[in-house]
C-alpha cells in the first residue's frame, strides 16, 4: 500500500520516470533506468514449470529472493 501511495504522490507532483523503492529501510524513489538500464535473465527451466505456467516451489531454502540476475 505504501508503494502505491508514494507512486501516486509522484504522479500528483507531475514527476515521471521514477520508481518507488526502499533503500536502507527508507522509502525513496530512483530513476527508472535503475531497472531498465541493464538486461535481466531468468533461467526459466530452473524456476518455472512451463507446462503449468507456474513457478516451481519445491523449496525456498538457500534460494534467491529475486530470480533475475544481470547479464549471463
Amino acid at each position: 500500500m505504501a508503494f502505491g501511495n508514494l507512486a501516486l504522490d509522484l504522479i500528483l507532483q507531475r514527476v515521471s520516470g521514477r520508481l518507488v523503492s526502499m533503500r536502507n529501510g527508507v522509502y525513496d524513489n530512483v530513476p527508472i533506468d535503475v531497472v531498465t538500464g541493464r538486461k535481466k535473465v531468468v533461467d526459466v527451466p530452473k524456476y518455472y514449470n512451463t507446462d503449468r505456467l507456474r513457478p516451481i516451489y519445491s523449496t525456498f531454502h538457500r534460494q534467491p529472493v529475486f530470480i533475475m540476475t544481470s547479464d549471463v
